[in-house]
């Protein structure tokens, strides 16, 4: 499953090697997200599968440099729906200055689609929503509460503010939440749909295999 690391403040710095692990474990790209006080804007960063780990890290230490970011989120996508390009990579430009990141399988928003993700999608329907983070909680209360949506994670920033809906499905260390539980250890953490591991070392044919076998789970709870 795809993982989300994500820091407020940049009092705290990420831990390396939980970014290596997470970068070796989600192999479809790495997207990186922060807003910058003194810029007064949001700054993204993303790098497609054949991005060396090292050049990914540097960056993030040249923005654990900078004191005016705030709400720096990293997320190592493992693709499940949609195509592997830079435009499947999250975070997921909303509008304005709204951003999502995505952490899960959310069959409400997955068609057969090849070209566009369900993180995609999603996003398309909160921009036409027009929703914003001072009123998510209300108009989304509905939707969360869905059984097929309830394992899934989702992050929003939008300039100096954010909200994580499902947050208590993740963890938070030090200052830096993570969108998984320190036990778990399997790539797909969602027990209710019959898959509890995949294995980490697919070639790209086992790959679009195991990527079928998730579609068809999908419709079937459709």
């Amino acid at each position: 499953m795809c993982r989300i690391l994500f820091k407020p403040t940049n009092d705290v710095n990420f831990d390396k090697n939980v970014l290596q692990e997470s970068y070796k474990d989600n192999p479809d790209g790495t997207g990186l997200i922060y807003y910058d006080l003194s810029l007064d804007q949001m700054v993204c960063q993303k790098w497609t599968s054949d991005t060396q780990f090292d050049t990914i890290w540097k960056t993030v230490q040249s923005v654990e440099k900078n004191k005016s970011a705030c709400n720096i989120a990293i997320h190592f996508r493992y693709g499940t729906s949609g195509g592997k390009g830079i435009d499947q990579i999250h975070p997921i430009h909303v509008c304005d200055n709204l951003w999502l990141i995505h952490n899960g399988i959310c069959h409400d928003f997955e068609f057969d689609n090849r070209v566009m993700s369900d993180t995609q999608l999603m996003a398309f329907w909160f921009k036409c929503s027009g929703i914003t983070i001072s009123d998510m909680k209300a108009r989304l209360g509905k939707l969360y509460l869905n059984d097929k949506f309830a394992s899934n994670k989702l992050l929003f920033i939008e300039r100096q503010n954010y909200h994580i809906i499902n947050e208590e499905l993740g963890s938070w260390e030090n200052g830096i939440w993570s969108s998984w539980q320190p036990c778990e250890s399997t790539i797909f953490d969602d027990n209710q749909y019959g898959l509890t591991q995949i294995r980490r070392d697919l070639d790209e044919e086992e790959e679009e295999d195991e990527v079928e076998e998730v579609n068809n789970w999908n419709r079937s709870f459709a």
